[in-house]
Protein backbone atom coordinates (compact mmCIF):
# COMPACT_ATOMS: atom_id res chain seq x y z
CA UNK A 1 0.00 0.00 0.00
CA UNK A 2 2.78 2.44 0.96
CA UNK A 3 4.62 1.53 -2.25
CA UNK A 4 1.54 2.43 -4.31
CA UNK A 5 1.14 5.80 -2.56
CA UNK A 6 4.85 6.56 -2.93
CA UNK A 7 4.75 5.53 -6.61
CA UNK A 8 1.70 7.72 -7.25
CA UNK A 9 3.39 10.66 -5.47
CA UNK A 10 6.60 10.31 -7.52
CA UNK A 11 4.60 9.98 -10.76
CA UNK A 12 2.60 13.12 -9.91
CA UNK A 13 5.80 14.99 -9.09
CA UNK A 14 7.35 14.02 -12.43
CA UNK A 15 4.21 15.18 -14.30
CA UNK A 16 4.23 18.53 -12.46
CA UNK A 17 7.93 19.05 -13.26
CA UNK A 18 7.46 18.25 -16.97
CA UNK A 19 4.42 20.53 -17.26
CA UNK A 20 6.28 23.34 -15.45
CA UNK A 21 9.22 22.99 -17.81
CA UNK A 22 6.95 23.10 -20.87
CA UNK A 23 5.05 26.14 -19.58
CA UNK A 24 8.30 27.92 -18.71
CA UNK A 25 9.62 27.31 -22.21
CA UNK A 26 6.41 28.61 -23.78
CA UNK A 27 6.42 31.73 -21.58
CA UNK A 28 10.09 32.61 -22.14
CA UNK A 29 10.24 35.86 -24.12
CA UNK A 30 13.10 37.27 -26.11
CA UNK A 31 14.09 40.96 -25.97
CA UNK A 32 15.30 42.11 -29.40
CA UNK A 33 16.57 45.55 -30.44
CA UNK A 34 14.14 47.63 -32.46
CA UNK A 35 14.33 50.87 -34.40
CA UNK A 36 11.75 53.00 -36.19
CA UNK A 37 13.02 55.25 -38.96
CA UNK A 38 10.43 57.84 -40.00
CA UNK A 39 10.59 58.86 -43.64
CA UNK A 40 7.51 61.05 -44.03
CA UNK A 41 4.28 62.30 -42.56
CA UNK A 42 0.89 63.71 -43.43
CA UNK A 43 -1.17 65.51 -40.79
CA UNK A 44 -4.86 66.32 -41.12
CA UNK A 45 -5.80 68.82 -38.43
CA UNK A 46 -8.92 68.35 -36.32
CA UNK A 47 -10.53 70.90 -33.98
CA UNK A 48 -8.14 73.67 -32.92
CA UNK A 49 -8.79 76.55 -30.55
CA UNK A 50 -6.67 78.86 -28.41
CA UNK A 51 -7.57 80.08 -24.94
CA UNK A 52 -7.13 83.70 -23.82
CA UNK A 53 -3.96 82.58 -22.01
CA UNK A 54 -2.32 81.41 -25.25
CA UNK A 55 -2.86 77.68 -24.75
CA UNK A 56 -3.73 75.99 -28.02
CA UNK A 57 -5.83 72.84 -27.84
CA UNK A 58 -5.89 70.39 -30.74
CA UNK A 59 -8.34 67.49 -30.68
CA UNK A 60 -8.83 64.71 -33.21
CA UNK A 61 -5.84 65.48 -35.42
CA UNK A 62 -5.14 62.48 -37.64
CA UNK A 63 -1.42 62.33 -38.38
CA UNK A 64 -0.08 59.50 -40.53
CA UNK A 65 3.61 58.64 -40.45
CA UNK A 66 5.58 56.50 -42.90
CA UNK A 67 8.79 54.66 -42.26
CA UNK A 68 10.69 51.46 -41.66
CA UNK A 69 10.52 49.31 -38.54
CA UNK A 70 13.58 47.19 -37.83
CA UNK A 71 13.17 44.38 -35.29
CA UNK A 72 16.41 42.48 -34.81
CA UNK A 73 17.58 41.65 -38.33
CA UNK A 74 14.15 42.04 -39.96
CA UNK A 75 12.98 45.27 -41.63
CA UNK A 76 9.35 46.15 -42.36
CA UNK A 77 7.76 49.11 -44.16
CA UNK A 78 5.17 50.69 -41.86
CA UNK A 79 2.30 53.17 -41.92
CA UNK A 80 1.42 54.61 -38.50
CA UNK A 81 -2.10 56.01 -38.29
CA UNK A 82 -2.96 58.12 -35.24
CA UNK A 83 -5.67 60.16 -33.62
CA UNK A 84 -4.13 62.78 -31.38
CA UNK A 85 -4.90 65.20 -28.61
CA UNK A 86 -2.36 68.00 -28.34
CA UNK A 87 -1.76 71.01 -26.10
CA UNK A 88 0.64 73.78 -27.16
CA UNK A 89 1.63 76.75 -25.03
CA UNK A 90 2.05 79.38 -27.75
CA UNK A 91 4.11 81.60 -25.42
CA UNK A 92 6.77 79.05 -24.42
CA UNK A 93 6.52 76.53 -27.27
CA UNK A 94 5.93 73.64 -24.84
CA UNK A 95 3.99 70.94 -26.72
CA UNK A 96 2.41 67.82 -25.20
CA UNK A 97 0.71 65.19 -27.33
CA UNK A 98 -1.09 61.89 -26.80
CA UNK A 99 -1.57 59.68 -29.85
CA UNK A 100 -3.77 56.58 -30.10
CA UNK A 101 -1.86 54.73 -32.78
CA UNK A 102 -1.93 51.75 -35.10
CA UNK A 103 1.35 50.82 -36.76
CA UNK A 104 0.42 48.78 -39.81
CA UNK A 105 3.16 46.62 -41.29
CA UNK A 106 3.29 46.80 -45.09
CA UNK A 107 0.33 49.08 -45.79
CA UNK A 108 -2.49 50.92 -44.04
CA UNK A 109 -5.29 48.56 -43.07
CA UNK A 110 -3.14 45.41 -43.14
CA UNK A 111 -3.91 42.58 -40.71
CA UNK A 112 -0.54 42.77 -38.91
CA UNK A 113 1.29 45.35 -36.87
CA UNK A 114 1.24 47.03 -33.47
CA UNK A 115 -1.23 49.30 -31.70
CA UNK A 116 -1.18 51.37 -28.55
CA UNK A 117 -0.22 54.86 -27.43
CA UNK A 118 2.51 57.33 -28.27
CA UNK A 119 3.16 60.17 -25.81
CA UNK A 120 5.38 63.08 -26.65
CA UNK A 121 6.72 66.41 -25.46
CA UNK A 122 8.44 69.02 -27.57
CA UNK A 123 10.25 72.10 -26.37
CA UNK A 124 10.45 75.47 -28.12
CA UNK A 125 7.97 74.17 -30.69
CA UNK A 126 7.30 76.62 -33.54
CA UNK A 127 5.39 75.03 -36.44
CA UNK A 128 6.49 77.84 -38.77
CA UNK A 129 10.16 77.85 -37.73
CA UNK A 130 13.05 75.72 -38.86
CA UNK A 131 13.83 73.61 -37.10
CA UNK A 132 10.31 73.55 -35.62
CA UNK A 133 11.60 72.28 -32.24
CA UNK A 134 14.75 72.13 -30.14
CA UNK A 135 14.04 68.89 -28.30
CA UNK A 136 11.55 66.04 -28.57
CA UNK A 137 10.93 63.36 -25.95
CA UNK A 138 8.66 60.61 -27.24
CA UNK A 139 7.76 57.22 -25.78
CA UNK A 140 5.49 54.51 -27.07
CA UNK A 141 4.31 51.09 -26.02
CA UNK A 142 2.55 49.12 -28.72
CA UNK A 143 1.03 45.63 -28.61
CA UNK A 144 1.28 43.30 -31.61
CA UNK A 145 -1.61 41.95 -33.63
CA UNK A 146 -1.79 39.55 -36.57
CA UNK A 147 1.67 38.16 -37.32
CA UNK A 148 3.01 40.11 -34.31
CA UNK A 149 0.40 38.87 -31.79
CA UNK A 150 1.89 38.46 -28.32
CA UNK A 151 4.77 40.87 -28.98
CA UNK A 152 5.34 44.25 -27.30
CA UNK A 153 7.17 47.10 -29.00
CA UNK A 154 8.70 49.83 -26.82
CA UNK A 155 10.37 52.76 -28.57
CA UNK A 156 11.53 56.23 -27.61
CA UNK A 157 13.44 59.26 -28.79
CA UNK A 158 15.06 62.06 -26.83
CA UNK A 159 16.79 64.64 -28.98
CA UNK A 160 16.60 67.35 -31.59
CA UNK A 161 14.79 67.40 -34.94
CA UNK A 162 17.24 64.96 -36.54
CA UNK A 163 16.82 62.50 -33.63
CA UNK A 164 13.04 62.81 -34.08
CA UNK A 165 13.25 60.69 -37.20
CA UNK A 166 14.92 57.66 -35.56
CA UNK A 167 13.29 56.01 -32.53
CA UNK A 168 15.11 53.24 -30.70
CA UNK A 169 14.13 50.59 -28.20
CA UNK A 170 13.23 46.93 -28.17
CA UNK A 171 10.60 44.35 -29.02
CA UNK A 172 9.64 41.58 -26.62
CA UNK A 173 8.91 38.56 -28.80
Amino acid sequence: MNKKIFSAFVSSLVVVMVVSLLIGTAIAKQKVTAELQLTGQNIVLGNIWTTNGGIQQQKDNTPTYYGNLIIGEDSYPVVIVCTSSVTLNTETGYFVGHYDSVCYVSQEGSNSGFKGTINGKMYDFDPLGFPPLTRAIIHCTLQGFGDFEGQTLKLSVDGDLIAYFTWTGYCIK
